[in-house]
């Protein structure tokens, strides 16, 4: 176990690593605070390249939306950050499309403001938004989703996870820690 108490290598992931050769990810990185963007670069993307993602970041909105034009992504991200820049028309336009495709969304929102994007998406295709701005550094453990402190419910996505932290803990760590 590493030092937040989760299983160390790809033994005890779900998938193998390969198994997802040729699938495609598209980021949107719309926040860009803490060091995001290069962790992303630096942590995210190689994870997900070890198990056969080919993975793009685009920190801009028209970018994000001329790259679900060519129709080559099978899942894109969706980071939300706190002001639009670009056009919100034809994102959600692009966005709407890929999810009618069957494509995969998954859309990342913090608390206020930290949800922008997230809210555009979540209102045009589901019909209801974000709001609030409850305070982190908890930790969720496996249970009754419907309780407050547990997540669960969902046998592959949740599978082995043994536990979630709810958000930036108050403390500020020292890259050295990690």
């Amino acid at each position: 176990m590493d030092m937040y108490g989760n299983p160390i290598g790809g033994n005890f992931d779900l998938a193998r690593d390969g198994a997802f050769e040729g699938f495609k990810i598209l980021v949107f990185c719309g926040y860009h605070g803490e060091g995001l963007p290069n962790d992303l670069q630096r942590l995210t993307i190689p994870e997900l390249s070890k198990k056969g993602f080919q993975v793009k970041t685009c920190m801009q909105v028209d970018e994000f939306t001329q790259e679900l034009r060519s129709k080559q992504y099978h899942v894109a991200w969706i980071i939300s950050g706190s002001s639009f820049q670009g056009n919100k028309d034809a994102f959600l336009a692009e966005i709407e499309k890929f999810h009618d495709a069957g494509r995969g969304l998954m859309i990342w929102g913090d608390n206020d403001p930290f949800f922008v994007h997230a809210n555009a998406v979540l209102g045009k295709l589901f019909g209801f938004q974000l709001e609030g701005n409850t305070p982190g550094g908890k930790e969720l453990h496996p249970g009754d989703p419907l309780k407050p402190g547990f997540f669960g419910g969902h046998p592959k996505v949740c599978a082995g996870i043994v536990k979630l932290h709810e958000g930036a803990p108050k403390k500020v760590f020292d890259a050295a820690e990690f």
